[in-house]
């Protein structure tokens, strides 16, 4: 009878065994579902910095970098820099040496992207820029 009492349910050393086992389940289920989210906010902001480059390269215009250039825009909780040097200008001659109506030039454009004082993103582009010449009296360019 005694022998029968002592082995009826689980020791104390089992039940820690079981716990334990059931602690690192539920830690490695919560560490993944963390990782998940994780990873789900940061393709959520990645979508929109790629947003915000669409909008900006849409933004900056040929005009713009002619006689900006530098500037900042403001798109939502995100702010753009950007900084623009120029690459190459024509000298406003076609290759059958008539001279164009309009001036062309070739600019670098960096810009970085920011969320308050934290840095997400910095690109690099290309961006070409013209502007009509002035029309002197005789209808040609000056």
């Amino acid at each position: 009878m005694n022998k029968q009492c002592c082995q009826a349910g689980f020791s104390l050393l089992e039940a820690i065994a079981a716990l334990v086992i059931l602690t690192s389940v539920v830690i490695s289920v919560y560490a993944w579902i963390d990782n998940a989210l994780f990873n789900s906010q940061r393709n959520d902001t990645r979508i929109e910095i790629n947003k915000v480059v669409e909008n900006f390269v849409a933004d900056l215009g040929s005009r713009q970098l002619v006689t900006q250039k530098n500037g900042i825009y403001e798109y939502g909780k995100y702010l753009v820099n950007w900084k623009a040097t120029l690459v190459d200008q024509s000298p406003g001659v076609s290759t059958n040496g008539v001279v164009s109506d309009f001036q062309v030039a070739l600019f670098k454009v960096y810009f970085e992207i920011r969320h308050g004082d934290k840095l997400l993103a910095s690109y690099t582009t290309r961006e070409a820029a013209y502007r009509l010449r002035r029309v002197t009296q005789t209808g040609g360019p000056g």
